[in-house]
Order: structure tokens, then C-alpha cells, then sequence
């Protein structure tokens, strides 16, 4: 298939300005593609369950009565609820 010559500068001006276009979007508007946008709303959902259901978690940890022997302990209070860590060998 044989192009004209004079459509050749429009084709190429069309590649350039789609690639503009798309850095404007991308960087100047904060577009993003679709899988960006998933690993953003998933890393923002798995923070939203921690810090919805932490709290939780932690006051029923506490609730048992045999926490202390299991090897747990509260490190830090963290808003009047103590946050847990593992307890260290040696």
C-alpha cells in the first residue's frame, strides 16, 4: 500500500499529537489507566478494613482471659486500645 506524500506529514503530526495529548491527560489532568487506578482503590480498601476492623480485633484479643499466656503483649496504647506484637525469642 502506497502513501501519498502529503498525507505523510498529517500522519506523523497525528502520532505526535495523540503522544502530547496523552501526557497532558496523564500529567497535567492526573488521568490514570484502569489498572492503576485498581492497585490505588485496592491499597486504599485493605488500609479502610484494617483501620475499621483493627480496633475490633484488638479489644476482642484483650477480651481473653489467657492473651498473656498465648505470648502476646501490648507494646503501645494506641488510642486506649493496646496494639499487639509478637513476643521476642531469647
Amino acid at each position: 500500500m502506497r502513501i501519498p506524500p502529503e498525507v505523510k506529514p498529517a500522519l506523523w503530526g497525528a502520532a505526535g499529537g495523540a503522544i502530547v495529548w496523552w501526557a497532558v491527560l496523564a500529567f497535567g489532568f492526573g488521568w490514570t489507566s484502569a489498572g492503576t487506578t485498581l492497585e490505588i482503590a485496592t491499597a486504599q480498601a485493605e488500609k479502610a478494613v484494617v483501620a475499621a476492623l483493627g480496633p475490633i480485633c484488638a479489644e476482642k484479643f484483650n477480651a481473653q482471659t489467657d492473651a498473656a499466656a498465648n505470648g502476646w503483649r501490648s507494646t503501645t496504647p494506641a488510642l486506649g486500645r493496646g496494639v499487639r506484637s509478637l513476643p521476642k525469642n531469647g
